[in-house]
């Protein structure tokens, strides 16, 4: 009996089983349809959410590009400087520089007490501070001036004072006129403080005139084509040129695709009142045997609009090949009575009856002149080194070079330097992440001859030579140190005199 119930037991066990996996069996594909249609559900409403979601980004995408475009037109509204009580916007930038100089001693007996160097002993000299204001009286005129301060000589100096009209009513044309005190166009941006050769023989020292610049074109081509390449300023601080560098984004335009850009070309024409001949230093010790003729200032007597300058110039960007700048100019001036005087007596040797024996003799001429051309070439480092690291849109390899042809009634001279340096940005400053910024190696080689036999006794006739090292650093945002050592030579007519010279330049700029 036992066993009948167990065995009916397990039987109902069985039935029990089979039926519960026939229910299973029947029950699983409702509950997968009833699964499929809630995650549909899930789906839907998750692509619902979505879509509302990035209908809701795009629309925080056009508010905040309105938002940066109103943002960015109220800045560019918004002065840079200050106003003055007529609402004109006023602003003052300048520099101050401290020296530190070594100069050689030396000795040259024919020219007596003036032929000793004057400050042989290594000295600090706080050389000057300049003030350069800029008022904005619309947008197209503004007034700017340089008014330096120099503490050891205890005078002070206008440089620069003028007024300055600028227009570009099209990215392909520029117009820029200046009147008043300004610097000749064909002066080179030298980026040291000694000055080239040549640059102190004709082109160191304003003129008061009238100057206008023509640009047509642009040398990074036109908008579309340019892209954000524009604008990268080349200049330094160091240096009293202007002027603009590649931008990255040309790198990647065809270098020599003139269809879509033809380049720039510049116009120059000044009339001003020209200079009078004197003598200047080539370095910053005023003995004789340092003395060269020099196209010096001339704004108190004998006034008049004489000398006639033209130029004509080319930019152009080549994309990852550089950037050329070439500029052809032509000065055409009448020497005044006071230059043909120091030609006369200065650079003359006469015998006791007045008879010239050597240097420049009785010539009266006139005639004035001077021609050249300069080349100036800058390749970024980002088409050399690009690939590797992340580089300054100022970084790069700068070449420069300039020759001049003179002539100044029978006296004729020519000159010409070459000058190369490259500018190097650290990944971070390296001191402190706060101080030595970036580093510029350069280094000139340069000659001034005189077509006349040299005279000892006259430093005007010497054939003169100039080799400079140097280096610049950037210490930490618009302070910078400079070092420079120049080595000069001059051909005296009875040997050589080998002036050089060793500068620190602390430099302040605001």
């Amino acid at each position: 009996m036992r066993r009948v119930l167990v065995s009916m037991r397990v039987n109902w066990i069985r039935l029990g089983l089979l039926s519960l996996a026939i229910v299973c069996a029947c029950l699983s594909p409702a509950m997968v349809a009833a699964q499929d249609e809630e995650s549909d559900v899930l789906l839907s409403d998750l692509e619902r959410e979505l879509d509302a979601t990035r209908r809701q980004l795009q629309r925080l995408q056009r508010e905040f590009s309105q938002l940066r475009t109103t943002v960015e037109e109220s800045i560019d509204t918004l002065p840079e400087g200050f106003l003055t009580d007529s609402n004109e916007e006023f602003r003052l930038g300048g520099k101050f520089e401290i020296f530190f100089l070594d100069i050689e001693n030396l000795t040259f007996a024919p020219l007596g007490d003036l032929g000793r160097t004057f400050e042989p002993d290594p000295h600090f000299e706080v050389h000057r501070f300049r003030l350069e204001p800029e008022i904005k009286l619309s947008r197209h005129i503004k007034l700017r001036a340089q008014l330096d301060f120099h503490p050891t000589d205890g005078d002070t100096e206008l440089r620069e004072a003028t007024a300055v009209h600028q227009v570009e009513p099209a990215w392909w044309f520029q117009s820029r006129f200046i009147l008043g005190l300004e610097d000749r166009f064909a002066q080179p941006d030298r980026r040291t403080k000694s000055h080239p050769l040549i640059d102190t023989a004709f082109f160191r020292r304003e003129t008061a005139g009238a100057f206008w610049k023509i640009t047509l074109g642009n040398a990074y081509g036109p908008p579309e084509v340019a892209g954000a390449a524009a604008g990268g300023g080349g200049g330094s601080a160091v240096g009293d040129g202007e002027g603009d560098v590649l931008g990255a984004a040309s790198l990647q335009n065809p270098p020599f695709d003139f269809a879509q850009n033809l380049g720039e070309l510049e116009l120059y024409l000044s009339i001003a009142q020209g200079f009078r001949l004197d003598n200047e230093e080539v370095n910053f010790d005023n003995a004789a045997f340092n003395h060269i003729i020099s196209d010096d200032r001339e704004l108190e007597d004998d006034l008049s609009l004489r000398e006639l300058g033209v130029g004509l110039g080319y930019q152009r960007s080549f994309s990852y090949l550089g950037e050329v700048h070439a500029l052809g100019y032509l000065y055409n001036d009448e020497l005044r009575d006071e230059s043909i005087d120091f030609l006369t007596q200065e650079l003359t040797v006469r015998d006791p009856g007045g008879v010239p024996i050597a240097g420049y003799g009785d010539s009266r001429s006139r005639t004035s002149w001077r021609y050249g051309a300069r080349v100036e070439y800058f390749l970024p480092a980002a088409a050399v080194i690009g690939h590797f690291k992340q580089t300054d849109p100022n970084d790069g390899l700068r070449l420069l070079g300039q020759w001049v042809e003179a002539r100044d009634g029978d006296l004729d001279r020519y000159g010409w330097f070459v000058q190369a340096s490259w500018l190097y940005s650290f990944d971070r400053s390296l001191l402190f992440d706060r101080y030595f910024r970036s580093v510029e190696p350069i280094v000139r080689y340069g000659k001034l001859n005189a077509e006349i036999a040299p005279v000892p006794v006259l430093p005007g006739t010497w054939d003169r030579t100039e080799f400079l090292v140097g280096a610049i650093v950037q210490v930490a945002g618009d302070t910078y140190v400079q070092f420079e050592y120049t080595m000069y030579e001059a051909e005296t007519g009875i040997g050589k005199v080998k002036p050089s010279e060793f500068l620190v330049l602390f430099l302040f700029t605001f």
